[in-house]
């Protein structure tokens, strides 16, 4: 699964050995630039269509397996069409943010992150985030390049 087409998430595409098809989210690939999708040629994508899903700031996604055991979500604002990875453990949820937001701080202090394709919706997302993270079946909330995350064990 791709987030998003910054070059940073797929410029590495070609070295997962044995991956030969991705999906991401339809938005994302219909806006993607020339040189992002070069970096994918030879890669099969296989881009999905947003449904309604009962999760994200505008509660658009992807219900990955059909069982509500993750969900693709759609969370806006440093790309169009950037996605969030919410997964089901035993105790409750825990949300790979991706970029929409680069650590705790982030969400926290409502620090948008640093390129947006849209502030507004930044803005929305991470008050989104920041209301998942203070749910009682919220586990934990991981971004992409927080500093401080080193390992996780659920």
């Amino acid at each position: 699964m791709i987030s998003h087409m910054d070059v940073d998430h797929i410029s590495g595409i070609h070295h997962l050995e044995g991956a030969q098809s991705f999906i991401v989210s339809e938005l994302e690939w219909n806006g993607a630039k020339g040189h992002q999708r070069a970096r994918c040629q030879g890669i099969t994508i296989h881009p999905f269509p947003l449904k309604p899903i009962p999760f994200g700031p505008l509660k658009l996604g992807k219900d990955l397996y059909g069982d509500g055991s993750i969900y693709l979500i759609l969370t806006p604002g440093h790309t169009d069409g950037l996605i969030s990875v919410l997964v089901r453990v035993q105790d409750g949820w825990v949300l790979l943010a991706s970029d929409a937001a680069y650590s705790r701080i982030s969400w926290s202090e409502m620090i948008l992150p640093g390129y947006t394709s849209d502030d507004e919706m930044a803005f929305q997302t991470l008050q989104w985030i920041c209301e998942f993270s203070q749910r009682e079946d919220c586990i934990a909330v991981i971004a992409n390049h927080d500093p401080l995350v080193k390992e996780a064990s659920f």
